[in-house]
């Protein structure tokens, strides 16, 4: 029988990390929790308490999680301990993280990766410096579900106001995250209220326990029901076979299977999975299996490259957007990758047209060249909107065209009529609409005309391609550099008031990046020269960079 390479049967995991500031009693709701559903070893509370009374202090269930000497001496949290329990439906990892400010890097290290996290609110101090912190990592880690534990609720006597108070201060602080707290729990680690059973100290409170709270939290997906991801770890070569070695790190690959290659864009498919001690075919391995991969059709395959089904393909782009944090310790520095506003470039670095032959002309450039007077070329005007791309580029046009240019404006909007009507504008299409416009500069620059293409442009990655196509003697790129501010402040159509509005999605500026140029040719700051003076600047580079001699 055929045998498949897959992950055991197991129970949902969930991780979440247990955060807050120092002192603010994470270890001790953490301890009284694992208490209060019986998950502690026989004999640890006695032994917690055995050492607590030759100490000569009082119990602390802090010290049931505190594993560290160091930690019990000097009653604080220094490394992330990871604590297992289970209720009926699934199994829970807490990572108890550390909470002073000189151990910032263990929480960071102990959040990272889970799927959820409990903030801890001391009622007494309230929302402190170190739990706006916390807030802020925990979105950078990319901790979307959070709920927020008010401890020692008896020290305010379980005061209904003081609760909603913080509640309603910490609401803000993710609000401004862009996150919202799926529970608020008041909460006395010391007796247990409202960790796993409904207390009588808070009557006014009519939500659940900090055990209902986890009980919400969604584990995220198993890795088998994620898209495919292999990264390709070595290619071996045995008689006529080339073997592909790599484990499967996510989804599921069958035999059959068409896949793809990044970021080298081949497709091949499937004719065999060979598994290491295995005798019987294998029809599919998921995730968490080493395999090697045979297929039907020999393509250049190469160490790193990443294995993907055609559909959810892996994004493909040279451009990012990364959200970094910096630790004051010592140089350490972490963050996010954030994808939000850009293009997958992947169709648009894909040549699709085979047995495809340039086409010689009879006429040569230099034809073209002497017939005109002027050679061609591409000036590309960036900027914002509202920065004065498309009035400098049409004012230009009718000053050169005076003088005897060959010239031409291909402007957003009127391409958007009729070359690029089918295109919206996502990321994706943005960038589709930038890769017709630069080939069909390019081909016209070629025809010897100067062509003023005024579009907004956001990404460099796309205008570098329209650089490619010109040709980098024939592009000029042309930084049309009015702030933010000033763009608003003109707002000829009335687009920046309506993406305040949010009433236009993905708007450049605003809701979508731009990304400025770092070494145009030439750049005009229209928040500082008017119209004329624009004009002027503009056409004095140009006669320098294209003389005109027109034909006696």
């Amino acid at each position: 029988m055929a045998t498949a390479y897959s992950q055991a049967s197991y129970r949902p995991l969930l991780k979440v990390a247990v955060v807050g500031h120092v002192d603010h009693g994470k270890s001790t709701l953490v301890g009284r929790l694992l208490n209060d559903t019986d998950s502690l070893p026989d004999g640890k509370v006695d032994a917690v308490a055995e050492m607590c009374r030759q100490r000569g202090m009082p119990f602390e269930w802090a010290f049931v999680t505190d594993a560290l000497r160091a930690e019990r001496d000097q009653g604080i949290t220094i490394d992330a301990s990871h604590i297992r329990f289970s209720d009926r439906t699934r199994d829970y990892v807490l990572i108890d993280a550390p909470g002073h400010r000189e151990f910032l890097k263990n929480m960071i290290s102990g959040a990272s990766g889970c799927d959820a996290a409990l903030v801890v609110i001391d009622a007494e101090e309230g929302v402190r410096e170190q739990s706006r912190r916390h807030g802020y990592l925990l979105r950078l880690l990319g901790v979307r579900q959070i709920a927020v534990a008010v401890t020692k609720a008896d020290r305010i006597d379980f005061d209904a106001n003081r609760f909603g108070q913080i509640e309603a201060e910490f609401r803000r602080l993710l609000q401004e995250l862009g996150l919202s707290p799926t529970a608020v729990v008041p909460v006395s680690g010391r007796d247990g209220d409202n960790i796993a059973s409904p207390s009588e100290n808070t009557p006014w409170y009519r939500g659940g326990t900090v055990i209902d709270a986890l009980a919400a939290f969604q584990p995220a997906a198993p890795a088998v029901d994620r898209p495919l991801r292999i990264p390709v770890q070595d290619v071996y070569k045995f008689d006529t076979r080339r073997i592909i070695a790599g484990r499967v790190e996510s989804g599921r690959i069958s035999v059959g299977d068409e896949i793809v290659f990044s970021p080298s864009n081949r497709v091949a498919r499937v004719k065999s999975i060979e598994g290491w001690s295995v005798e019987s075919p294998i029809p599919y391995a998921e995730a968490g299996s080493p395999v090697g991969i045979m297929l039907e059709d020999q393509v250049f395959v190469e160490r790193g490259q990443m294995i993907s089904h055609l559909v959810e393909a892996p994004i493909e782009t040279n451009v990012l957007r990364a959200r970094i944090f910096w630790l004051r310790d010592e140089l350490v520095g972490g963050g996010l990758v954030d994808m939000d506003g850009y293009p997958d470039q992947r169709q648009l670095i894909t040549r699709r047209s085979t047995n495809v032959t340039a086409v010689d002309h009879a006429v040569t450039e230099e034809m073209r060249m002497l017939r005109n007077g002027h050679r061609g070329g591409v000036l590309w005007f960036t900027g914002l909107s509202g920065a004065g791309k498309s009035t400098i580029a049409i004012e230009l046009e009718k000053l050169l065209f005076q003088k005897g240019y060959q010239v031409y404006v291909l402007d957003g909007d009127n391409v958007r009529h009729g070359l690029n009507a089918n295109l919206g504008f996502s990321p994706e299409d943005r960038a589709e609409n930038i890769r017709r416009v630069g080939e069909v500069a390019a081909l016209m620059s070629q025809a010897c005309f100067i062509v003023l293409s005024a579009f907004i442009s956001p990404y460099r990655s796309d205008r570098e391609r329209a650089r490619l196509a010109a040709g980098n003697e024939r592009f000029h790129e042309v930084y049309v550099s009015a702030s933010l501010d000033v763009c608003e402040q003109r707002d000829p159509k009335g687009l920046y008031s309506r993406a305040r509005a949010g009433e236009i999605l993905d708007f450049t500026g605003i809701s979508a990046p731009y990304e400025p140029p770092e070494a145009c040719e030439i750049e005009i700051d229209t928040g500082e020269l008017d119209l004329t003076r624009s004009l002027d600047k503009i056409l004095s580079y140009i006669e320098r960079h294209f003389p005109y001699a027109p034909r006696d």
